[in-house]
């Protein structure tokens, strides 16, 4: 799990609440909370996204203190005013501008977003409250990808799609597993206390499990990521943001234009997919990839691909590659030696992608980790 605003967020929320109930004044409650935040980003190594909310709560705890109205808007900006006045090149970290760019697009468009979906939801009371938190993490999603989604592009090259649907399954689980984290390691530091943090460690085992199969199902679905690695890609992303703008200052607030627009938005995207479809069929590319020692070469052709070598460094690269170009699993993995190196790196790209087929040399050499794939279980070797 990536250290991130969110964490800071929810155990300093956690711990104000707790405060709270035990009607601890405001300026004590405030004063312990900072402390609590302070503590946090030292441990997480002062990243940009960790200082950012910092920052932002203790202006808001601030105001509290004051007994005047915060600001949303103008704590984020002079949280990054004073990270940029200590730090001038946090401006060129995607850690920065990821986090900025993600809480910005969240205050801007989350609110709005709920609003619209509020008159769809049910009227029970239990059903309302659930869809609503369902609801609000969906647009909470949407909104921060809306303004992250530039900078995911030209930086990674690649944009989940699956994302807003899978944080709504995943953000609760994870902030309960950090809480039962925190806790067991409270409960740990005291000796005759410590069998009382098993049951929280255990639950947060569950849930970090929990975690990590959803987003690993959810990762394998089809169109789960588009890929932006050619050109062209990127200049019909950038046609689709010249067209939603055109529509919004030629229309202004006008839904037919928004959806005109919209709607041009799309068919530029599917007459762009259709026309890369019908120029690149039937062709193969071959790629070297730089690793740190040894061979590592991707051969793809129509959506099905062959790994040739996994030296050092090959598993992670060539994953990767792989990612960028939309394929999730290997169709064929070739290893021309069966060392250990190559062995270890092949289980290393077997466990992130899969490999449909693995062969191997016929030297009789086999490592130790190459040997696990041998298994009745595992998936298919040839020599």
């Amino acid at each position: 799990m990536a250290v991130s605003g969110l964490h800071l967020s929810v155990v300093c929320g956690g711990l104000l609440t707790l405060l709270t109930r035990l009607r601890v004044s405001v300026r004590r409650r405030s004063v312990i909370t900072l402390i609590a935040a302070a503590l946090m980003a030292a441990v997480a190594g002062f990243t940009p996204s960790i200082c950012r909310a910092a920052i932002t709560y203790t202006i808001l705890l601030a105001a509290q203190m004051l007994f005047v109205k915060s600001d949303a808007l103008n704590s984020l900006g002079a949280a990054s005013l004073i990270l940029l006045l200590f730090n001038p090149l946090s401006a060129v970290s995607l850690s920065f501008q990821l986090s900025f760019a993600a809480t910005l697009g969240i205050l801007l468009f989350a609110p709005g977003l709920y609003r619209r979906l509020d008159r769809f939801l049910p009227r029970t009371p239990l059903l309302r409250r659930g869809f609503s938190y369902l609801s609000y993490g969906l647009c909470a999603s949407l909104g921060s990808m809306l303004c992250t989604l530039p900078i995911l592009v030209l930086s990674f090259g690649n944009v989940s799609l699956i994302a807003p649907v899978s944080n709504m399954f995943v953000v609760f689980p994870a902030s309960a597993a950090l809480v039962c984290g925190v806790l067991a390691a409270l409960l740990s530091a005291v000796p005759f206390l410590r069998f009382l943090g098993f049951p929280f460690l255990f639950a947060a085992g569950l849930l970090a499990r929990f975690v990590l199969n959803i987003t690993r199902l959810l990762g394998g679905l089809p169109l789960a990521s588009i890929s932006f690695y050619e050109p062209y890609m990127k200049l019909c992303f950038a046609a689709v943001l010249l067209m939603l703008a055109a529509a919004l200052i030629i229309g202004g607030k006008g839904r037919r234009t928004l959806r005109i627009g919209a709607l041009c938005c799309v068919l530029l995207i599917l007459s762009s997919a259709l026309v890369v479809r019908v120029r690149f069929a039937g062709e193969v590319s071959l790629a070297v990839l730089d690793i740190q020692r040894g061979v590592c070469a991707v051969l793809t052709a129509e959506g099905k691909s062959a790994v040739i070598g996994c030296g050092k460094g090959g598993a992670a690269a060539a994953a990767r590659y792989l990612e960028d170009r939309g394929i999730r699993t290997a169709d064929l993995l070739l290893l021309p030696e069966n060392n250990d190196t190559y062995a270890a790196e092949a289980a290393s790209f077997v466990r992130q992608t899969g490999s449909r087929q693995l062969l191997a040399g016929a030297d009789g050499k086999h490592g130790r980790a190459l040997s696990a794939f041998r298994s009745p279980a595992a998936l298919p070797v040839g020599v």
